[in-house]
């Protein structure tokens, strides 16, 4: 499946990642995909020197996936990219 997501409005920073929120292209994503509903989501995008930091707290979220939902927020994995130079997440 794919999921085709563009980033909307910066929601939040800190010192090591911005998250925005995630909107659905479902015209470009996967058929499947299409006629789900999906909650709000948002994206973290590390700051430059700090995926390492961003892929330790996914496995503390993988560790905690029983709470996650509940007591935890949902996180749906940990994906690498680029982003283009003249992107600013700041």
């Amino acid at each position: 499946m794919k999921a085709h997501i563009t980033l909307g409005k910066r929601l939040g920073y800190g010192e090591m990642a911005v998250v925005h929120e995630v909107m659905f292209d479902h015209a470009q994503s996967s058929p499947e995909l299409k006629a789900c509903h999906h909650p709000p989501l948002v994206a973290k995008l590390s700051r430059p020197r700090h995926s390492e930091d961003l892929e330790q707290e996914f496995y503390y979220y993988e560790e905690l996936e029983h709470a996650q939902g509940d007591i935890v927020a949902r996180c749906y994995g940990f994906f690498e990219g680029f982003v283009p130079k003249d992107f600013s997440a700041v």
